[in-house]
């Protein structure tokens, strides 16, 4: 194989006879080079020896097939410079050498390299910056191709802004794509456009859909066919995997930074009265002292109701690191088969001199590698939880397209129903304040409202 291209649908290869085929036709005469080098050009501009590359000629051999192609108008040669493209693709020495054709030459931009330099501060600015990348190399839309550094505002902004819209069939760019170019103008130009501008143009940072999944949830006893499912058909490190996430409910990829001595194992005593078959926790012990939860129960007789005391083992994760906010919070596990199982694994890790719970390089932990992270490890065992949901009913955009986040969008919800909706007490576990839990994670649902407002009354 010489030369593939998708864009063009091209592909020339050698026979056995170091005889050139195009598309499958092997080539006898020079007049059956031309459409080869057609759709050549149209893919980009290019001179005498780039063609002999593709095409395994010399330039001598090119230029005896370029003479006749420029007398019969198909080409014409860029003024100015050794390059050659097709009649009518407008490229003149001045916009050939301002197109980016690859990611080093692109980030070698200044603009670019501001952009980046901020980019080293914040993960989710390297996605970007890949993004705008695809931009301005016309991989969204060959409408729209472009240097960076001669971007000027508002003029380009708004033809940006024009091309995307018509390209995508759109009245509005989605969130993401408004940020890219939004962030763009801040980092790579250095301008603070204010929010009434930035709206008016058409990149404000408001978010679409708040709060469209703040009421996903597992029912119907979901969680424990989830785990039983992944018991029968995978092994048990996603099991272990899943359960962190869903009690944790951290960000897909944050669990994979999950050190082997960050684990915190030890057992908690809990008083139970059974009321109506229901085993209700009524106190739990602290070095010997017992601590009601509930008050109310409290004045419930021992003698007409059971009383059960039981031991459990938890895991307690002092402080896991969430990059995207560089703050940590405190995390526990509750379910003691998923605890039990999780302490056996993180013992064999130790054993085996792994740092990771879930990543098997032993390499510190940088912004470099958590994309490799995001992109493959996530998206491995995405696909895990997609078969999982839909094997036990799981339905919805986020359980089918998301589902790592679906997982977490079900953790919040869990311990927000075991807290009985204590917003302050779950949002100290993954949030700086209770507004984000409230508007993206934790509305109740109608079944929990109805509930709690026929228990007041």
């Amino acid at each position: 194989m010489l030369y593939e291209s998708k864009e063009t649908n091209l592909k020339i290869t050698l026979s056995k006879l170091n005889r050139l085929r195009f598309n499958g036709k092997r080539l006898h005469y020079v007049e059956d080079y031309y459409p080869i080098i057609m759709k050549l050009l149209r893919n980009k501009p290019m001179g005498a020896t780039e063609l002999g590359y593709f095409l395994g000629k010399c330039r001598e051999t090119i230029h005896r097939y370029l003479r006749p192609m420029l007398k019969k108008y198909m080409i014409e040669k860029i003024p100015g410079t050794g390059k050659y493209q097709t009649r009518g693709q407008g490229f003149t020495s001045r916009s050939l050498a301002l197109l980016i054709s690859d990611k080093h030459e692109f980030n070698q931009c200044y603009t670019i390299q501001k952009w980046l330099q901020h980019a080293r501060k914040t993960k989710n600015e390297l996605n970007n910056i890949n993004s705008f990348r695809n931009l301005c190399m016309g991989k969204w839309t060959s409408g729209f191709r472009i240097n960076p550094d001669t971007w000027i505002h508002p003029e380009t902004t708004e033809t940006c802004i024009d091309v995307l819209l018509k390209h995508f069939g759109r009245t509005e760019l989605s969130q993401g794509n408004r940020a890219i170019i939004r962030h763009f103008l801040k980092f790579g130009l250095g301008l603070n456009i204010s929010t009434e501008e930035a709206k008016s143009l058409g990149i404000g940072g408001h978010k679409d859909f708040i709060g469209k999944h703040a009421t996903v949830s597992f029912q119907n006893g979901q969680y424990e066919k989830a785990k039983s499912f992944l018991q029968k058909n995978y092994a048990e490190k996603d099991l272990i995997l899943f359960g962190v996430k869903f009690w944790t409910f951290c960000r897909p990829s944050v669990a994979y930074t999950i050190k082997t001595n960050q684990l915190l194992f030890y057992d908690r005593e809990l008083e139970y009265i059974q009321i109506d078959g229901s085993n209700i926790i009524r106190a739990y012990f602290l070095n010997g002292k017992r601590i009601s939860t509930n008050p109310e129960l409290d004045y419930i007789s021992n003698d007409t109701h059971k009383v059960i005391r039981k031991t459990q083992r938890i895991c307690h994760i002092p402080e896991l690191f969430e990059y995207k906010t560089k703050t940590s919070y405190p995390k526990f596990l509750f379910d003691e088969k998923i605890v039990n199982k999780l302490e056996s694994y993180a013992k064999n890790r130790r054993r085996n001199n792994f740092e990771y719970l879930f990543w098997d390089d032993n390499v510190r932990f940088t912004f470099e590698n958590y994309t490799d992270i995001v992109k493959h490890h996530v998206a491995l065992f995405n696909k895990i939880l997609k078969d999982v949901f839909y094997n036990i009913g799981c339905v919805g955009e986020l359980f089918e397209h998301k589902a790592n986040y679906a997982l977490r969008h079900v953790g919040v919800q869990h311990w927000l129903e075991i807290t009985k909706y204590d917003f302050d007490l779950v949002a100290e576990m993954g949030w700086e304040d209770m507004n984000t839990l409230r508007q993206w994670y934790g509305r109740r649902t109608r079944s929990s409202f109805e509930n709690q407002i026929l228990q007041t009354l």
